[in-house]
């Protein structure tokens, strides 16, 4: 573990040659050993807070718009994520697939997805405010305001789960460390719900499930401390 600056370098190096450049360590270990050598097993991991939070003006913006458009099951909806990551094919959902959410009542669909250019391939509407988006801490502002986010396995999901927001992922077949192998929670994240194939790694009966728990999410009242608007 770097003590200090190296001496030439304005910041601890950061790189493995850095660091053997600088020799000035006690010690390293890869980060993924780290959870081995400190002893820690999944139950460790529950904190049950969240440990990421959006500024109250940021949030009062965001209540403000999505108040206004109705009082329905507000879900925020990311299908896909970065198209360039190597396993994309593995956990990014084509929009259509999705078309069993279409059968839900009391809900309205909030579109947190980007990079993506099959919005309107959804079978359903979805708001899209996206284009107002210009940083995390936008997106975080808005989650903050929606009731639930589901997400495929993506920037959203952690954000979500950080801010301690209701989330339910869609894990792949072959999913990452992460999200384990099987269960349907998350030792990183309490509030979140894993949805994931059982035996094979075809999307459609996932989906079918997850409009079943939607339907019932979307019966429950939702409580909820609204600012004046």
């Amino acid at each position: 573990l770097v003590r200090e600056p190296a001496r030439g370098l304005s910041v601890p190096p950061h790189s493995l040659e850095e660091m053997e450049a600088a020799q000035d360590y006690d010690a390293h270990l890869p980060f993924m050993s780290l959870a081995h050598a400190l002893a820690l097993r999944a139950h460790d991991l529950h904190s049950g807070e969240r440990y990421l939070r959006v500024a109250q003006s940021r949030q009062a913006l965001w209540r403000a718009r999505l108040v206004a458009r109705d009082a329905t099951l507000r879900v925020g909806l990311a299908w896909g994520g970065n198209p360039s990551h190597a396993r994309d094919s593995d956990r990014s959902i084509p929009a259509a697939a999705l078309a069993p959410l279409s059968d839900v009542r009391a809900v309205s669909f909030y579109s947190l997805q980007l990079g993506r250019s099959d919005l309107g391939r959804l079978p359903f509407p979805c708001a899209d405010f996206t284009h107002e988006l210009g940083s995390m801490a936008d997106t975080a502002a808005m989650i903050e305001c929606l009731d639930l986010v589901i997400s495929v396995d993506s920037a959203v999901a952690h954000l979500t789960g950080a801010l301690g927001r209701p989330l339910w992922v869609l894990c792949p077949y072959r999913a990452d460390w992460r999200w384990e192998v099987g269960g349907r929670e998350s030792p990183w994240y309490p509030s979140a719900r894993v949805f994931r194939p059982e035996r094979t790694a075809e999307w459609s009966p996932v989906i079918l499930r997850l409009a079943e728990a939607l339907a019932a999410a979307a019966r429950r009242p939702q409580p909820r401390q609204e600012p004046s608007v």
